[in-house]
């Protein structure tokens, strides 16, 4: 971790300057586990997160056709990168404006200057 204040400062100003080249505002809704009986749990949806700017950088090296329970479909995967405080966990998702559902499946190792995580769309075209 960078422990140069300076350097922190610089990092983060040029990272919020690359989102705001081509950002995109999301509301990221979080998955709750809530315990059931007998151990089980279940995932609920839990409050909408407020609006927070992200840049969406495609990875077309893990894009490609998947097989699922329908048949083949169409996966989309880009790393979603927001400022360091940005609020963003695994399992997180929100539908764009073409009615394309992303889902937060990973997150990156956090560096102090900016927040990062990897996402996936599964359908036919997500708007970026």
């Amino acid at each position: 971790m960078i422990s140069d204040d300076i350097t922190m400062q610089t990092l983060r100003a040029s990272t919020n300057w690359f989102i705001a080249t081509d950002s995109v505002t999301i509301e990221l809704t979080p998955r709750v586990k809530t315990p059931r009986s007998g151990g089980a749990a279940d995932w609920i949806n839990g409050p909408v997160r407020a609006p927070q700017k992200f840049m969406l950088v495609a990875e077309p090296a893990f894009s490609g056709v998947v097989e699922s329970g329908d048949g083949r479909q169409r996966q989309y995967s880009y790393v979603l990168i927001g400022e360091w405080n940005a609020v963003i966990e695994p399992g997180d998702w929100w539908v764009d404006s073409s009615g394309q559902h992303w889902e937060v499946v990973g997150m990156i190792p956090y560096n102090g200057y900016e927040t990062k995580a990897g996402v996936h769309s599964i359908g036919k075209h997500p708007v970026d």
